[in-house]
């Protein structure tokens, strides 16, 4: 509480003109983060066992409106445990404590799996997704756990903010003006993106503030975390958009 309540008061006088201001606010942050990711992550696992304890009726049979009562608090546990991670995973990009285990990693078929993974999400909220690989691109270096974290992130972004009746295509290319590196792009039918927001978009626990994009709640930390692993692979990530006109999100790694 004392760390939580010194960031507070730094970001509120932060425009006092101090040269070192900012770099204190940032310090302060990324230290409530890795505080936080630690200290949340043991009193969330007891409450998904207690649920699950309940729901397996060890205290006792259960009727249709507790179990659904049940089931709701299960979904939102996990919800949380999801933003806990991200806290967990930012913080340590962040550090710089992150190493990559580089292997060999076919990316169609990571994107075909991660494709898979949102297909039941595309189904619900009606919205058609489709991959259109190059097939002469095949393996790179790379990363495979943390690639798929940012191919998830990206993806179900993209169907999250599409409209029902909406699609999402997936593709890639060797890049154009540097064949050494691979070319993924994620495009979309939905909201768009105003150009004067795109800045916002990759900054730590920002979000666009408008009616259209608070309904569609999130930690803020997605692209943050995407932004810091492709950076990490020597790549590069942006986001080519306008708003009520779709959003293409692309990245590029190198093959080596």
């Amino acid at each position: 509480m004392i760390l939580l309540k010194k960031l507070f008061m730094r970001l509120r006088n932060k425009g006092t003109g101090e040269s070192c201001e900012l770099e204190e606010v940032d310090r302060l942050k990324k230290e409530f983060l890795s505080i936080a990711s630690h200290e949340l992550r043991t009193p969330l696992a007891t409450v998904k066992n207690a649920i699950n304890l309940i729901a397996d009726e060890a205290s006792g049979p259960l009727n249709e409106t507790q179990r659904k009562f049940l089931m709701m608090a299960n979904r939102n546990v996990d919800k949380l445990a999801l933003i806990i991670n991200d806290f967990f995973l930012l913080a340590d990009l962040e550090s710089g404590c992150v190493e990559l285990s580089r292997n060999e990693v076919d990316i169609n078929e990571d994107i075909e799996n991660a494709i898979n993974i949102f297909s039941d999400l595309a189904k619900v909220n009606q919205v058609a997704i489709s991959f259109e690989p190059d097939r002469t691109v095949k393996t790179i270096i790379a990363d495979r756990q943390k690639i798929l974290n940012v191919l998830t992130n990206l993806i179900s972004n993209a169907i999250k903010f599409s409209h029902n009746g909406g699609a999402v295509t997936v593709s890639t290319t060797r890049h154009n003006s540097d064949k050494g590196f691979v070319q993924v792009k994620i495009k979309d039918t939905g909201i768009g993106i105003d150009k004067k927001d795109h800045d916002k978009l990759f900054r730590s626990f920002q979000q666009i503030d408008s009616s259209l994009t608070r309904k569609f709640a999130g930690s803020g930390l997605g692209l943050a975390i995407c932004k810091r692993i492709i950076e990490l692979h020597k790549g590069k990530i942006w986001v080519e958009s306008e708003a009520g006109r779709g959003s293409v999100f692309v990245f590029i790694l190198p093959v080596k």
